[in-house]
């Protein structure tokens, strides 16, 4: 029984690998556009992510499942707020460029607790078959 892992994080947490957990337990490490099959003997486990401090959200799939790895999209908007605001205070006011603190600080809230999202991509029956998926 197999179940299809594809990390697709885009630009945000490029650099460096993420550790994926299944049950609790470190499985592999995943660099950007990497797949990994994870072979399971029951018909569900639960998968979590972190990266440094990072951490997503559990998520409990079913065997067979195609799964894929991203970002939290609300990390790319903040990011993108504060490099705006960066550049707007440069060319106003520090005032503006002190408020770029606003969104630096929620992405860091954000990534504590939920900086990736684990989306299922398709989740099928149980009776399904999917051989030669390889």
């Amino acid at each position: 029984m197999t179940i299809k892992i594809t990390r697709k994080t885009g630009m945000m947490g490029y650099a460096t690998k993420v550790k994926l957990f299944a049950d609790g337990k470190e499985i592999t490490k995943l660099s950007s556009g990497e797949t990994y099959y994870l072979d399971i003997d029951k018909d569900t486990v639960e998968l979590r992510v972190q990266q440094f401090t990072s951490k997503g959200k559990p998520i409990t799939v079913k065997d067979h499942s195609h799964l894929t790895l991203q970002t939290n999209p609300m990390l790319n908007y903040l990011f993108i707020a504060m490099i705006v605001l960066i550049f707007m205070g440069a060319l106003t006011s520090y005032f503006v460029t002190i408020l770029a603190l606003i969104p630096a600080i929620a992405a860091l809230i954000v990534s504590l607790n939920n900086s990736f999202h684990i989306a299922v991509d398709n989740q099928p029956n149980k009776n399904d078959v999917l051989a030669g998926e390889r």
